[in-house]
């Protein structure tokens, strides 16, 4: 089983193998929505903590992840996935971010690229 009690994540209450999808027990406000009202350093850098130590949990089945479908996000394809979400103007707007946001992010596209190959 690849679940790590030390990363908390929200309990699976139902599953629909036809849709693809799952339902997980309520944990309670989404942190977007926390952090979009008024940003709390302390809280971001919990979440990042919580989220980094699940990913080294599961680091040694990442071939399981990509077996079933799950989307390979890994550092050598960083770089294109920001490129290609710079293209999803209208996401980005819905997200929170201003036009000018979004042409300053298009501008380290070069920056982003080089940082990936130094990793």
């Amino acid at each position: 089983m690849l679940h790590d009690h030390s990363c908390p994540v929200p309990e699976v209450i139902a599953h629909n193998a036809k849709l693809d999808c799952f339902l997980m027990k309520n944990a309670g406000r989404p942190l977007r929505e926390i952090l979009k009202k008024q940003f709390n350093a302390e809280l971001f850098c919990k979440a990042i903590n919580q989220f980094t130590s699940m990913q080294l949990s599961v680091a040694d089945h990442v071939d399981n992840f990509i077996d079933i479908g799950v989307p390979d996000w890994r550092l050598n394809k960083l770089a294109a996935l920001f490129a290609w979400l710079l293209t999803q103007k209208d996401l980005l707007i819905e997200g929170g971010l201003l036009e000018n946001e979004i042409s300053e992010l298009e501008r380290l596209i070069l920056t982003v690229t080089n940082l990936c190959n130094e990793l």
